[in-house]
């Protein structure tokens, strides 16, 4: 297997008539490492999501021709960029000028020639554009999604309280989850973050759930979301919304 994941099966002598079919099964056992193949994507400023009134400028084709997205103050583009995994990668502002880039709540600058590195989490990231006077092209994406300086706390480091378990799944990324979280007040899970210093961070939890309500047809199922408080120390709770996965 190629470290992109690829696997090459060479086929020879066959019939010129011949037909066939590789069906490929994981051997052994544990779960294989996935690959970490770089990641890149380009967003179009012109269609992302706008604010303000900003003007757009159609004298250049360059990229795919869709032209440029002019911002001034008070204007902004909210762009939806897509991460196969949770990390950093690199986002570069095509644009005549600085870029004020939002992301989890923090802003920062991204000035020609000094892209930033933004946390993405796995799957679809809200990215705010802003600016005092710059065309902005597109929002380009690039990077394997690096976790160095990251600290990741599987389930079975929490200590559970209030019926709270841990549950033996062959899809959890160590083997377990935390279920029954939430079916009493006193039902908690508490993880002990060992950060190397104090400020604010971006906390990702992954999750799965596909709550139904039953509206007595088979079809178009009302889907539910769950909610959950989160506490970090003496802080007051902050409620997080869980969409059905």
């Amino acid at each position: 297997m190629a470290a992109d994941g690829s696997v090459t099966v060479p086929l020879r002598g066959l019939h010129k008539m011949s037909a066939c079919r590789i069906v490929l099964t994981p051997g052994g056992s544990g779960t294989p490492a996935p690959a970490v193949v770089p990641w890149t994507g380009s967003y179009e400023a012109t269609p992302a999501d706008l604010g303000g009134k900003p003007s757009f400028d159609y004298s250049s084709s360059a990229g795919v021709g869709t032209g440029d997205l002019v911002l001034r103050a008070g204007d902004q583009a909210v762009f939806d960029v897509y991460a196969p995994r949770d990390g950093y990668s690199t986002v570069v502002p095509q644009a005549s000028a600085a870029v004020r880039l939002g992301l989890h709540g923090e802003t920062v600058t991204a000035a020609p020639g000094q892209p930033p590195r933004l946390y993405l989490v796995a799957g679809n990231n809200r990215v705010r554009a802003t600016a005092d006077h710059a065309a902005v092209r597109s929002l380009d994406v690039s990077g394997a999604g690096s976790t160095a300086g990251t600290l990741s706390y599987e389930d079975a480091s929490a200590t559970l309280a209030g019926g709270a378990r841990l549950v033996d799944s062959v899809y959890a990324s160590a083997g377990s989850y935390i279920g029954d979280l939430g079916n009493s007040a006193s039902s908690t899970a508490e993880f002990t973050v060992d950060a190397a210093k104090a400020g604010r961070h971006v906390l990702v939890v992954h999750y799965a759930h596909n709550d139904r309500r039953d509206n007595g047809h088979a079809y178009n199922t009302d889907i539910m979301s769950r909610t959950a408080d989160i506490t970090v120390g003496a802080a007051a709770p902050v409620r997080a919304t869980f969409k059905n996965t």
